[in-house]
């Protein structure tokens, strides 16, 4: 059961400050005037591990006690909250092992690696994935990547950051995958400024989260999903594809948040387009989910006058960008 209280999310913040960045907010120019709204993004990709994934981790890992961390760590990650473990584990000289999707992004792959954590390729899905690590788990410390509370929590200092900057945002959009990143956010900033909107985005190949909001079905598994005929693949939604929805995610962020869409890869892959050549970024498909549902939504959505897509990832195979510039191709020659 996730339960956080606001001490928590400020205990939080003043664990991590000293290992994580305060990320820029800054309004872009092209997205503005494509809606016609001042859209301020939230750059994650400026984390150390180009993910706000460290700020769950390092929440998570610094509050253990030593006899805790002595004996190891393990757990289960599509790719960023891998090296969010790692690092954490680096920084506080304990051992991690991280178990990864046989297709997860080698980039993300790498990059955990060069933090220490031992990685094991197992599952075709993140939830292969998570049920192999349980099995191997035996007295190591499981570090969930979104169902724990510690983790929501570190997840929840983004939306301090945003609501001190520019406290007169009218609306957030987070991705959802597991739901940690919402849950902590949403929180904090119906707190705060509760007028203030929040909205979810999921990838339609893995519905589930946004379904069971919308009371479609209270339990599902929602991976080759009949309803958009879509099969499971990683790679451009590697990061929020999470098949096996938690009830206890919704449960806690129900209250929180405004409404939850779905958003196909056209949409997601042409995000990552315009982003990179308006706003010279490198994003990865969850890492602009938020971005893409703003923009599919201008005209159904309350996003006020100033909305914020929080940009989470940056941690984009090299494969998969060349394929996105070579499918947009044309657009770069007009």
């Amino acid at each position: 059961m996730i339960n956080i209280s606001l001490s928590d999310i400020q205990t939080a913040r003043k664990r991590i400050q000293p290992f994580i960045k305060k990320t820029s907010l800054r309004k872009s120019d092209f997205f503005s005037k494509k809606i016609g709204k001042d859209v301020f993004l939230k750059w994650e990709t400026e984390q150390e591990i180009k993910s706000f994934k460290m700020r769950g981790a390092l929440n998570k890992v610094f509050s253990l006690k030593a006899e805790e961390k002595q004996r190891g760590l393990i757990a289960a990650s599509a790719g960023n909250h891998a090296q969010g473990v790692s690092l954490a584990a680096h920084y506080s000289k304990v051992n991690a092992r991280v178990v990864m999707m046989e297709t997860a992004s080698k980039v993300k792959i790498e990059a955990a690696k060069h933090y220490g954590a031992e990685i094991t390729l197992k599952g075709k899905t993140f939830d292969d994935s998570y049920a192999y690590a349980r099995s191997i788990q035996k007295d190591s410390i499981f570090i969930h990547p979104f169902a724990d509370s510690l983790i929501v929590a570190g997840q929840g200092t983004l939306a301090l950051e945003i609501l001190e900057e520019e406290p007169d945002i009218t609306s957030c959009v987070f991705a959802i995958g597991g739901g940690g990143l919402i849950s902590g956010n949403s929180f904090v900033i119906k707190h705060f400024k509760p007028e203030c909107k929040v909205y979810g985005v999921v990838w339609e190949g893995t519905p589930g989260f946004c379904k069971s909001y919308h009371d479609v079905h209270k339990s599902c598994v929602c991976g080759n999903v009949g309803s958009v005929n879509k099969p499971f693949k990683s790679g451009l939604t590697d990061g929020i594809a999470v098949k096996q929805l938690k009830l206890e995610m919704l449960d806690f962020c129900k209250p929180y948040v405004d409404d939850i869409v779905c958003v196909t890869e056209e949409e997601i892959s042409k995000t990552i387009f315009d982003t990179l050549e308006h706003e010279k970024q490198v994003v990865e498909g969850s890492g602009v989910a938020s971005l893409a549902a703003i923009l599919k939504n201008k005209d159904k959505w309350d996003l006020g006058k100033k909305p914020c897509a929080i940009i989470s990832g940056g941690n984009i195979d090299k494969s998969v960008l060349v394929d996105t510039l070579k499918k947009y191709s044309g657009e770069l020659r007009k």
